[in-house]
């Protein structure tokens, strides 16, 4: 555990302090029609050459607070982003062009684009 930055904490409230870089799980999509994210995910980057490709968020409860990042990386298809609840008041969402992407986070029964 390294050192506490007391002048840094002193001004900020939060409950998780990163004084440098974090990894997080990158996970890359190809030759798939469809993909259902799971819990082990956060980066998920999609090669839509061949197809349309359908994410699928699932709604579970147990996702309060959890955020994807989901990116259009090659191709002319579609990246249809899914969920059987709503995304922001819709039940998906499409990233049509190559690099688009989504940042999407959970309340626990919907997702929101942040």
């Amino acid at each position: 555990i390294g050192k506490c930055n007391n002048e840094y904490n002193k001004y900020n409230d939060s409950q998780i302090h990163i004084n440098g870089s974090f990894s997080s799980k990158i996970t890359t999509i190809f030759n798939l029609k469809k993909y259902i994210v799971s819990h082990n995910d956060n980066t998920i980057l999609v090669d839509a050459s061949n197809n349309d490709v359908d994410i699928i968020l699932d709604n579970n409860h147990t996702y309060y607070g959890r955020k994807y990042i989901v990116k259009h990386i090659k191709g002319d298809y579609k990246v249809i982003i899914k969920t059987s609840s709503l995304i922001d008041g819709k039940n998906n969402h499409i990233l049509n062009n190559q690099w688009d992407i989504m940042e999407l986070q959970s309340n626990g029964k919907e997702w929101y684009i942040i």
